[in-house]
């Protein structure tokens, strides 16, 4: 069961790790400075969830309590986008939201999967931590884009 979990955590490591590295591909293209604004702060929130897979201040991490959040449920009305050099701001924080959204059913779905111990809720955590991230994403579209139209 050690091989199977490490073989678990390699691999979100490496998804986090390739979303950070997608981020700041997109970031080099982006035209519109509040948009890569955006990618610098999403890429480093990727690579501060690898650096909490390898362990790097995980006990505090698991011992912080998420806010409380009021889950807007705009990201599951909205059409994907893909990242590109034309991508809008509006773009990015689409595409970012369902890949936010993505990554918590992914830790949900690990979550239930493990153990009962540290990595379930390392998993749950994450999975917080993701959905923590994409309301803030929804926050920002509810205060920028709703406010354009």
């Amino acid at each position: 069961m050690k091989v199977a979990l490490a073989r678990v955590v390699r691999n979100a490591v490496r998804k986090e790790q390739q979303a950070r590295n997608l981020y700041m591909r997109a970031r080099k293209l982006a035209q519109d400075p509040a948009t890569r604004t955006l990618l610098d702060s999403l890429a480093g929130e990727e690579a501060s969830h690898a650096a909490l897979l390898r362990g790097k201040g995980l006990k505090a991490f698991l011992a912080s309590k998420p806010p409380a959040i009021q889950d807007l449920r705009i990201t599951e009305f909205l059409v994907p986008r893909k990242l590109s050099a034309q991508a809008t701001f509006q773009d990015v924080l689409v595409y970012a939201m369902k890949r936010e959204a993505a990554s918590y059913w992914a830790y949900q779905a690990l979550a239930e999967t493990a153990e009962d111990g540290p990595a379930r809720r390392l998993f749950r955590r994450l999975a917080q931590e993701e959905r923590l991230h994409r309301n803030r994403l929804e926050r920002v579209y509810d205060d920028v884009i709703f406010a354009e139209d």
